[in-house]
């Protein structure tokens, strides 16, 4: 565990020249109690994307609060719906009878 930047130092003396170290200075602390399904699923998403936990719950959070407009949003989804015309046909008819546009 790295603790003081004399750490960070003897690691490169001993080779490790491609060392990432990030400094962050977060002012707050909040704590959450979950099951043990929940904390497994986000360690196995964070190590998946390579972040720690408290990283991936950061940016699920703040994905969560940020505004963004509804197709920001749902652009991910664009196309991943396939019916075929049997399907579509009587929805795409009531969205034009209930269109006020002309």
């Amino acid at each position: 565990m790295i603790q003081c930047i004399t750490d960070i130092i003897h690691l490169v003396k001993i080779g490790f020249e491609k060392l990432n170290v990030y400094i962050v200075h977060m002012s707050k602390t909040i704590t959450i109690r979950t099951d043990e399904s929940l904390r497994n699923a986000l360690e196995k998403r964070a190590q998946e994307r390579g972040r720690t936990l408290s990283q991936e719950v950061r940016k699920i959070l703040q994905d969560a609060i940020e505004e963004k407009p509804m197709g920001m949003k749902t652009k991910h989804l664009r196309g991943k719906l396939s019916l075929d015309h049997q399907q579509i046909e009587p929805w795409r008819k009531s969205i034009r009878d209930r269109n006020w546009r002309p």
